[in-house]
């Protein structure tokens, strides 16, 4: 479910979605769209490569893979995720910011190799882990608790310490408070820290969780 339902709003075409560069992340591929901006993509296509090799290669052209394994190796060397980011607009992209077909096919065909999926799954898992500590935290039994915060590690990354203390005094404050006003709480909460032109589109997202559906 939370695989369906975050990768939903991710994008249309599942394992094989492909964003670019409109939210400065540089690009983000997958279910879960990870990006290079917040260096969550970057392990995925580290193991791809030093795991399944044979498969990328046959996938990418030549000059795309030598490109891509250069970014990578400057990652790794400390070179930081806004050098990838960088690399990406200096790369893949048209003068109208848009993917060169070369590319996007390029990019897209890993994305939904059984290799690649696989490695999507299991940073997924470790989403699960984040989200289920999460939601302890919270207190809230409820699946839609649980998609919730998996939705919050996917999308924002992680929950700042000052809104959990916020929301234990709102909840200790509102004894008779029920779980939809809790979570509308903590979510309005997490919005302070959203970008202004993303907050109308994340709150959308989050409520739809809480409401168990909407529109976004």
């Amino acid at each position: 479910l939370s695989f369906n339902i975050s990768g939903s709003f991710e994008g249309n075409t599942g394992w094989a979605n492909l964003t670019n560069d409109f939210d400065d992340q540089g690009l983000s591929m997958g279910l879960l769209n990870q990006t290079l901006g917040t260096g969550s993509l970057q392990p995925l296509l580290v193991k791809m490569r030093d795991l399944y090799s044979p498969a990328l290669k046959a996938l990418v052209s030549t000059s795309h893979y030598s490109s891509l394994l250069g970014m990578l190796k400057s990652w790794q060397n400390g070179a930081g995720n806004s050098a990838s980011a960088q690399w990406a607009r200096n790369n893949p992209y048209d003068e109208d910011d848009r993917f060169y077909s070369s590319w996007r096919r390029g990019l897209t065909a890993p994305t939904t190799a059984s290799e690649y999926v696989s490695l999507q799954i299991e940073a997924g898992v470790e989403y699960h882990d984040r989200a289920v500590a999460l939601q302890k935290v919270v207190g809230c039994p409820e699946l839609r608790c649980y998609l919730l915060m998996f939705d919050f590690v996917t999308q924002n990354g992680t929950s700042y310490q000052e809104d959990l203390d916020a929301y234990a005094i709102y909840v200790k404050a509102n004894p008779k408070a029920g779980w939809s006003a809790k979570l509308r709480y903590l979510i309005e909460r997490r919005l302070r820290h959203v970008r202004t032109e993303y907050v109308a589109d994340v709150r959308a997202r989050k409520n739809a969780i809480v409401d168990g559906g909407g529109s976004v």
